[in-house]
């Protein structure tokens, strides 16, 4: 028995998307239910998902690292644009895939400080958007984990 790939059962895709933000939310400042629009809704019908869960999940960590309270169109289209960016550029997908689940997540954090810097500018607004200091978003991944609080 196998599961069918996220792109092959499409209607699914809102409940898959609920289920992958419950399990990605660790902030009880975060909202209890999946942000959901009519753009996130076309983006995920649009999307290759050729990563499956881990396409949801990186959404998911890309809505939480954007998240302002009261806000949610804002972020919500921030981490739409950032993550639509990402399925469209198969070196970071295939690097992504490799590695142990630190080192992913390491480089993870670190294209996220990358393309918010290209979003926003500047290392310090990207510093800023992403709650963490300039020293932690621009560093690579071998140096520390990007992005993470002290």
């Amino acid at each position: 028995m196998s599961l069918p790939a996220l792109r092959d059962c499409r209607e699914d895709l809102h409940e898959d998307w609920q289920r992958v933000w419950g399990d990605c939310r660790v902030d009880a400042d975060l909202p209890v239910t999946a942000p959901w629009s009519n753009a996130l809704a076309k983006r995920l019908a649009k999307h290759p998902l050729t990563g499956n869960l881990r396409d949801l999940e990186r959404l998911a960590a890309l809505c939480m690292a954007w998240f302002e309270p009261g806000n949610e169109a804002h972020w919500l289209d921030k981490a739409l644009q950032q993550w639509s960016g990402a399925a469209h550029d198969s070196s970071t997908a295939e690097l992504i895939r490799m590695g142990s689940r630190e080192e992913q997540t390491k480089y993870f954090h670190a294209e996220l400080a990358l393309r918010t810097k290209a979003t926003e500018g500047s290392w310090k607004a990207a510093a800023k958007a992403l709650d963490c200091s300039v020293k932690h978003c621009n560093a690579t991944p071998r140096d520390t984990e990007a992005c993470q609080k002290n």
